[in-house]
């Protein structure tokens, strides 16, 4: 059981989105709570006086590897794409859609991490 806590002082009016990560989750989905306190007072409440939450699972990237071009799918995913040797050609984040181009011919190693998942693709660009 591990707690986060989020204290906003002197917070503004307004939207505030919470989201909730689970990393190294062997089996899930896997249930949470999630608590809210403080000054709620003009807060939108559901049909049945709680906080409306939207819940939505998480979901692993999706990879295609095509000739030149990598293209990655997903929210709050990181893309590393490195040569035989090591060296970091390209990083970066991606969150929707991401078309990356391999700048030539070669061996490549892509690292893409998201949904508390790591994956590791060899790619040959010929």
């Amino acid at each position: 059981n591990t707690w986060e806590i989020v204290r906003i002082k002197n917070a503004t009016p307004g939207t505030y989105t919470v989201r909730v990560k689970g990393y190294n989750v062997p089996q899930g989905p896997q249930p949470y709570a999630l608590v809210v306190s403080g000054g709620l007072g003009s807060c939108p409440l559901g049909d049945d006086g709680a906080l409306s939450v939207e819940e939505k699972e998480e979901r692993t990237p999706s990879v295609l590897l095509d000739g030149d071009k990598l293209i990655v799918k997903g929210e709050n995913v990181s893309v590393k794409v490195f040569n035989v040797s090591g060296r970091v050609l390209w990083k970066g984040e991606v969150d929707g859609e991401a078309l990356i181009r391999f700048p030539n011919r070669g061996i490549f190693v892509i690292s893409v991490e998201g949904a508390g998942k790591r994956r590791i693709y060899k790619h040959i660009v010929r």
